[in-house]
């Protein structure tokens, strides 16, 4: 075995004895139950807990053990994780016994990643309800055991715009890796027009003497970030250059009608509401009416290819809420902007006529207010609630579209 950079751990007793630990065989056939099945059930049910997610990619360390073998149109994926901020994990495990399984490994966790891309939030709690036999927002629910303060309609809005623009965390874990950084780039260009973070893991795994098994992981090579164009490789980390983040454009979601009880209902009431809506501020884009079920976006200065933030109106079905929010793209320039709002939240505050909820989150900033209906898709509330969304959505495109629009110059 090559040289991996570790060195062999030692047990030393309460006696004053010592025993150093013998490495796991991976050999094919092995008979002491270390497999590759074996490995992908440890890394699912511990992996919260085993690997290195945040030194990989730290918007996404706080990950949730979703599904095994999620069923793509690349395949089935080995493991699914997600975070409360929505962030979605791909992890593919391989006992590394042949170069096939070298080459081909990369290229194969990029497939799985453009097909998960192509998915609306409905496709994606489909198979999720498939692959563990739930029912519901199984994707949710599962999520908020861990982590109850989530919320849904916030999660689902972020679970949207990450499979829009591709923004996964792929993890390939192994217990030998042996990937030089040239060979990870000659797959890169695979991701197209996907915005995601690439980490490989060595996964070491040694028999204690106690029958018990040490699992010792360690990043041997990690993406700073990639978007499209490979610039610089050094040593064994691939480095990127990075467009920025276009959160703020992923309007609407593809044509892609399924049997989610309340889509048609969900659809029936933005267009209600989009054909009936007004707004003072006439240089302000309309939402586009895409098949989204919870979201309408308005996109804020600056325009373009990307945008930094954006105002959402939302419905919550299951719980009958309805509301508005400014967020932001996370990273620096979020950062920058919700710093500044900040700064000038009393004039903002007087300005919109209430005191919003000013919300600040692992990187995830938001601006929102909310209000409980009886039945939020009812007909007997529909205007009520078309009313509400209204008004709430104009007062925070008069308070902050221009103050975004001066912010965007100043940057």
């Amino acid at each position: 075995m090559s040289s991996t950079g570790y060195g062999l751990p030692v047990v030393l007793r309460a006696d004053g004895t010592s025993v150093a630990l013998s490495r796991c065989a991976n050999a094919a056939g092995a008979t002491n139950g270390f497999d590759e099945k074996w490995l992908q059930e440890t890394l699912f049910m511990h992996g919260d807990v085993i690997l290195p997610v945040g030194e990989i990619d730290r918007a996404s360390e706080r990950i949730v053990p979703i599904c095994r073998e999620l069923q793509t149109g690349a395949g089935p994926l080995d493991i699914l994780y997600a975070t409360p901020e929505g962030r979605l994990v791909i992890a593919e495990v391989k006992l590394w016994r042949n170069p096939e399984a070298r080459r081909k490994v990369i290229a194969q966790i990029l497939d799985y990643a453009n097909a998960l891309s192509k998915w609306s939030y409905e496709d994606l709690q489909r198979e999720v309800s498939k692959a563990t036999n739930r029912k519901g927002n199984v994707l949710f629910e599962m999520v908020r055991e861990k982590f109850p303060d989530v919320e849904e309609h916030r999660f689902v809005d972020d679970v949207i715009r990450t499979l829009q623009h591709g923004k996964f965390l792929l993890l390939i874990l192994g217990d030998g890796i042996r990937e030089g950084a040239a060979s990870i780039a000659s797959f890169l260009d695979r991701g197209g027009n996907l915005h995601f973070s690439l980490g490989l893991v060595e996964v070491a795994v040694y028999d204690m003497p106690d029958g018990a098994r040490l699992v010792q992981p360690r990043v041997i090579a990690k993406t700073v970030e990639i978007a499209r164009t490979i610039t610089v490789l050094a040593n064994s980390s691939v480095v990127m250059t990075s467009e920025v983040d276009a959160e703020g454009d992923g309007i609407g979601l593809p044509d892609q009608l399924d049997e989610h009880p309340k889509k048609q209902a969900c659809l029936e009431f933005w267009k209600g509401w989009l054909d009936q809506l007004t707004l003072d501020d006439q240089s302000q884009p309309m939402p586009k009416n895409g098949t989204a079920m919870a979201n309408r976006y308005f996109p804020l200065p600056p325009h373009g290819s990307t945008s930094a933030a954006w105002i959402s109106a939302w419905i919550g079905w299951a719980g009958n809420k309805a509301g508005v929010y400014l967020t932001f793209a996370r990273g620096d320039e979020g950062d920058r902007l919700y710093a500044a709002l900040m700064e000038d939240r009393s004039a903002i505050e007087q300005e919109l006529g209430f005191a919003p909820i000013w919300d600040s989150k692992s990187g995830k900033h938001v601006i929102a207010v909310e209000r409980q209906f009886k039945d939020v898709l009812g007909l007997d509330e529909r205007k009520p609630a078309y009313d509400y969304l209204s008004d709430m959505s104009n007062r925070f495109v008069n308070a902050f579209r221009h103050r975004m629009a001066e912010l965007a110059r100043e940057s």
